[in-house]
């Protein structure tokens, strides 16, 4: 019994040193994952709403997009997402660079076009080319 115990005792010891030893998320990432990657993709990629990497607007801009709304995004209050939640939001977006995008909510080159669908709950994505027929 007294090896059973110091074996489980030593098992959870390693379960976590290895929980540790995990680099912890940056609250702005959690906060983000939590109220706004749902809709707007991981890491601000984009998603069924669009993508917020590189973000150019600055803190008060994003309080007022959050508490009023706009487009198909509806108004958050403060109960669900506090100011200081917005504001660790928007600094983990502003960390973000560029090539944390997906290729895909990328920029195209001109007379491409990006081909957006939902199919079994999945995002589906094709670059298709313009024509003068269309």
């Amino acid at each position: 019994m007294k090896a059973m115990a110091v074996a489980a005792f030593g098992l959870c010891g390693v379960v976590v040193s290895a929980q540790a030893a995990r680099p912890a998320e940056s609250p702005g990432k959690v906060a983000y994952d939590r109220n706004c990657g749902v809709c707007h993709g991981p890491g601000g990629s984009g998603d069924i709403a669009p993508g917020l990497v590189p973000l150019d607007k600055d803190f008060a801009e994003v309080l007022a997009i959050v508490r009023e709304g706009i487009g198909e995004m509806p108004p958050v209050g403060p109960s669900t997402l506090t100011d200081e939640g917005v504001k660790l939001i928007v600094e983990y977006l502003h960390s973000l660079r560029r090539s944390t995008v997906p290729a895909d909510r990328r920029e195209l080159p001109a007379g491409l076009s990006l081909l957006h669908a939902r199919a079994g709950g999945r995002a589906l994505s094709s670059v298709v080319a313009r024509t003068d027929n269309d």
